[in-house]
């Protein structure tokens, strides 16, 4: 049984800091609607073709604003 409690805490806390790491600043995303991605920049065959894209996220869709 201690075992058990054992491996449930720590459970909890690695779930915990996972959740940290995930959410942290800094890491550019998404999540739910359309917008400027500051901070990405598009590569095209090895070339930056343009930085700070707009993702349209329902059509999947990225679009170089110059």
């Amino acid at each position: 049984m201690k075992k058990y409690a054992a491996g449930f805490i720590l459970g909890l806390g690695l779930g915990a800091a996972m959740t940290a790491v995930a959410g942290a600043p800094g890491i550019p995303s998404v999540t739910g609607g359309d917008g400027k991605l500051n901070g990405w920049t598009v590569i095209v065959k090895h070339k930056a073709a343009c930085k700070a894209p707009y993702v349209r996220v329902k059509e999947r869709e990225i679009e170089c604003l110059r």
